[in-house]
């Protein structure tokens, strides 16, 4: 499967999320997250999954996660998708609401 990481997200009032999982295969796959915050790591099979040949949007989710986890501040996160490594591409761009930045991560 597929394994990619996104150093650096985010999580509180001030912040939205957008995370995407792009699978360019044609096997759908399962995501599993990580979120791994103050020395702590949460795990999560998310219900959405990488649809073959598409685009899947998992902000919401993870989001969701994040708040049920305690996360409010900086987060590392782990995608794993159950399809093939090289048909999966992970991206995540956080907004901060106050100032309206924008910053692509990898």
């Amino acid at each position: 499967g597929s394994s990619d990481d996104i150093a650096f997200l985010p999580f509180g009032s001030d912040y939205a999320q957008s995370i995407t999982v792009t699978n360019t295969g044609a096997l759908e796959g399962a995501i599993i997250v990580d979120l791994t915050a103050e020395g702590q790591t949460y795990t999560k099979t998310l219900t959405a999954t990488a649809s073959a040949e598409s685009v899947t949007n998992i902000s919401l989710e993870v989001a969701a996660f994040a708040a049920e986890s305690g996360i409010t501040g900086n987060a590392r996160i782990k995608v794993v998708v159950n399809a093939p490594a090289n048909n999966i591409a992970v991206k995540g761009l956080y907004y901060h609401k106050p100032t309206a930045d924008r910053v692509l991560t990898y």
